[in-house]
């Protein structure tokens, strides 16, 4: 483990600051008290910065501890992290929070400015990052530590609120950093603005959004869709955009015949041309329990032109 640019000023428990001196054995480091004891099974904030002793008595020193239920990171000199810094070995940066000083953990977190991802391992997300709902997040690449008079700061925050080119195609990133492609943007502004279609004509609104995006008109009836453009059962290659159906459903007479198709709109969410008058949305478990009764729903994109 080799850390780059850490700085001191974190409180993860409030003790009293600790009187004594550093004693050092073949094992590692102690901190005996002024009345002959040893620190042990604590923090302690010594000389202004913080350490934690294992129940032997020994600081935790160049790794990584499970401390009451949160990671923590320490320095070569045994000093608790804080703040971003670089791990070598792992190629990875790392982020100690600067009021409590455990490591941010599978989360999304506001720093400085930017988003930032942070995998179960604690390590900082880069490239392309599968969030909640089936959502992708895209983090810039990072190769190492850069620097700006000493203090540490990475290069891998998320995309958000603006278009990217990645991999050789375009890419927009809402303002909670939610990926949506051209493709995507398109269906979704049009199926926004389509209206409904009428009684049965789920596969025509599909269509008309389709049309109206600039991908032309997707022929059919809904059971016909899902046999030519609905390939993946997969939930984790459903994407925005992208028309999900079924060839047949147990809830109406037409619905036995001609099964049901909407569009996937993202968040966890379906837009499709109801039975009930209306164009409606409801979320995807809604949807699959509802019409995935009597046949297993698909999806994909209902053009070649899709990515």
């Amino acid at each position: 483990m080799a850390f780059f640019a850490v700085t001191l000023a974190i409180y993860p428990k409030q003790t009293q600051a600790q009187e004594g001196t550093w004693q050092k054995d073949n094992c590692g480091l102690k901190y005996q008290k002024s009345d002959g004891s040893f620190v042990s099974n604590q923090w302690a904030l010594i000389d202004g910065a913080w350490y934690f002793f294992n129940g032997e008595g020994y600081a935790h020193c160049g790794d990584y501890a499970w401390i009451e239920n949160k990671w923590y990171a320490f320095n070569w000199d045994c000093k608790l992290c804080e703040g971003w810094f670089w791990d070598s070995n792992e190629q990875a940066y790392y982020y100690a929070d600067p009021t409590s000083g455990y490591l941010h953990t599978n989360c999304w977190s506001w720093i400085d400015g930017n988003w930032y991802g942070f995998e179960s391992n604690c390590q900082m997300s880069k490239g392309w990052t599968l969030g909640a709902d089936n959502t992708w997040f895209y983090c810039a690449p990072y190769t190492g530590p850069q620097t700006d008079s000493g203090y540490c700061y990475p290069g891998g925050s998320m995309y958000w609120n603006d278009w990217a080119w990645i991999d050789g195609a375009w890419y927009y990133f809402w303002g909670n950093g939610a990926m949506t492609s051209e493709i995507e943007l398109n269906i979704l502004n049009a199926s926004e603005s389509e209206p409904y279609a009428g009684y049965g004509y789920c596969a025509l609104w599909v269509s008309n959004v389709y049309k109206r995006a600039g991908y032309g008109e997707v022929k059919g009836n809904a059971c016909d869709q899902y046999y030519r453009w609905c390939w993946s059962s997969n939930i984790n290659e459903l994407k925005p955009g992208m028309i999900i159906a079924v060839p047949k459903w147990g809830g109406s007479e037409l619905g036995q015949i001609y099964g049901h198709v909407g569009i996937y709109i993202g968040y966890g969410r379906v837009r499709h041309n109801s039975s009930g008058s209306t164009i409606s949305e409801c979320s995807l478990d809604e949807w699959l329990n509802k019409y995935g009764d009597l046949a297993t729903p698909k999806w994909g994109y209902a053009t070649t032109r899709a990515i």
